[in-house]
């Protein structure tokens, strides 16, 4: 882990050791707004222009939301895109109005996610651990993720967040800590969660929402 201080030399919360320059954006959207097919239409049209920043992919949309900790909305869905640097996917949301203006999608927060390790491949991986932290103690919360990472990577996890410095271009929230997982078994998941669920609790490391979601990666266009 690397730590990081404020500018009064204060310790903030540690972020996961990273080994690539890849990004996840993270596109909250709303289902009262738009339907699942527009939303994932509007960004299939626009795959041409990202990919000519930084290899940018709109890799699919969330499907079977369960959300284990906390609270997630009913009606809001997320949907995936991929770049090889945080940077270009700034560019690149920032060149079009259509991926700049939420109306367009529905969009209402929009997080950019530097990645620790490089995402596996989707399909083989297609189940997506979402945790969003609201840690008051960087001690405390330092040794839970000390914890939490090898327990995960045991159950057959892949981590590829955990992070304070995401990138935040729309929305209100602004989260302190992201922390993603890859699983290839939906059931994996569960057995974990339920081995690390006592131990956040015990640790006072406020999870304000934890969700498990299939990836929808079937590029047809629908409405």
């Amino acid at each position: 882990m690397h730590i990081h201080f404020d500018q009064l030399g204060y310790k903030l919360f540690q972020n996961l050791k990273r080994s690539t320059c890849q990004c996840i954006v993270l596109i909250y959207y709303n289902l009262d707004q738009v339907s699942f097919g527009k939303f994932r239409n509007n960004f299939i049209a626009h795959s041409p222009v990202m990919r000519a920043y930084g290899n940018g992919e709109f890799v699919g949309m969330a499907k079977d939301i369960c959300c284990v900790e906390g609270v997630f909305p009913k009606n809001q869905n997320v949907g995936l895109l991929t770049f090889d640097h945080p940077d270009e996917a700034t560019k690149c949301i920032e060149s079009k109005p259509e991926l700049r203006e939420p109306h367009h999608y529905g969009g209402k927060d929009l997080f950019i996610i530097p990645l620790c390790s490089p995402a596996q491949s989707w399909p083989g991986y297609r189940f997506i651990q979402l945790d969003i932290y609201e840690p008051k103690n960087s001690t405390v919360f330092t040794k839970y993720m000390n914890i939490l990472v090898p327990i995960v990577t045991r159950h057959g996890g892949h981590v590829i967040a955990g992070t304070t410095q995401s990138g935040h271009f729309m929305g209100a929230r602004r989260p302190s800590f992201f922390f993603l997982v890859q699983w290839r078994i939906r059931d994996a998941f569960f057995v974990c969660n339920a081995e690390v669920t006592p131990l956040q609790r015990e640790s006072g490391a406020s999870c304000t929402s934890r969700i498990l979601f299939e990836l929808d990666t079937q590029h047809f266009a629908w409405c």
